[in-house]
């Protein structure tokens, strides 16, 4: 009986351990594309900042909606 018991606990830890660091990547995941969010970037702008031309010389941040006003005038 104590040796069942024991192979169930190694299980739920084996099981337990990928299923936790999963949940931390996708909170650190959900936290980055948050950031996006409220600084209304997209991926592209943020890891390709110098090669686009549009972003080369604007404000840090919330170029992306500065550039809609723009073209939208």
């Amino acid at each position: 009986m104590v040796t069942i018991f024991r192979w169930k606990d190694a299980i739920m830890i084996l099981l337990l351990v990928p299923l936790s660091i999963s949940l931390i990547f996708l909170l650190l995941l959900l936290l980055f594309h948050s950031y996006l969010i409220l600084t209304n970037q997209t991926t592209y702008e943020l890891v390709r900042r110098r090669r686009i031309l549009y972003l080369r010389y604007a404000v840090p941040l919330m170029s992306f909606s500065h550039l809609i006003y723009i073209v939208g005038l």
